[in-house]
């Protein structure tokens, strides 16, 4: 006799609450920069966009993209192969999103006649920095950022191309690099959060108080040293 009550499946809880709580605080940042309404800069600005590449870019696509390898492995879009496919796909639009919002900042300095270098000046007399050192480190960590991105998809495609040919697991430390990679974009996000862009210092004090709990958050999560539980989600299936 068919069992009424609705079977269990073990569901992975990154799913329901973790990527999703990842993807809306990426795209209400990126929504936000673009309304003035809310202490962004405005759609009209270049400068914009570069905050909201970068946060869609490592807020949304670098986690998720990360995450899709720490939560446990089931069946279905659980399978190892889905994830594999789900963190190549989230790590390359992160990777493109990042071009896109160097671009930006780049466009911005130029327009604006500044250095691409977060304001350290050099001369005669040595090395200086002329604008906040947060700003300074920020600019640092972004570099670093891109340059991992660079390595990881080289890197990265190489290890699918020799996996799918031989299933040999080669560049062994591609996750562990990912890894900081990915630490360093977030901290380098929460840098960007509390830097003053404009006259208004940029977004009011809760979002930015709210949008560095998740980034935060994130990076405590990254310090899992295993697979966290998962949850279970009753789901329909046919009882025997």
């Amino acid at each position: 006799m068919a069992d009424a009550r609705p079977a269990m499946e073990v569901v992975p809880h990154s799913d329901f609450v973790v990527q999703g709580i990842s993807i809306t605080t990426a795209v209400a940042m990126a929504i936000g920069v673009l309304v003035t309404g809310l202490g962004g800069t405005g759609s009209g600005n270049v400068f914009s966009y570069h905050i909201a590449f970068m946060s869609l870019a490592w807020v949304g696509c670098g986690f998720c993209g990360f995450w899709s390898y720490l939560s446990p492995e089931g069946t279905g879009t659980g399978a190892k192969e889905d994830r594999r496919q789900r963190h190549m796909m989230c790590m390359l639009g992160a990777t493109a999103l990042s071009v896109l919002g160097y671009i930006a900042i780049f466009k911005a300095h130029s327009d604006n006649g500044e250095g691409h270098l977060g304001g350290l000046q050099l001369g005669g007399d040595g090395a200086a920095v002329k604008r906040s050192w947060a700003r300074f480190i920020h600019v640092v960590l972004g570099y670093l950022v891109l340059t991992g991105c660079a390595v990881q998809a080289v890197m990265g495609m190489s290890k699918k191309k020799v996996l799918e040919a031989t299933g040999e697991k080669t560049v062994t430390w591609h996750g562990q690099l990912g890894r900081v990679v990915l630490q360093v974009a977030l901290v380098a996000v929460l840098f960007g959060i509390w830097i003053q862009w404009n006259a208004k210092g940029g977004w009011a004090l809760w979002a930015k108080i709210l949008f560095s709990a998740v980034v935060a958050g994130a990076l405590i999560l990254l310090q899992l040293p295993s697979t966290p539980a998962p949850m279970l989600i009753p789901v329909k299936t046919t009882g025997v």
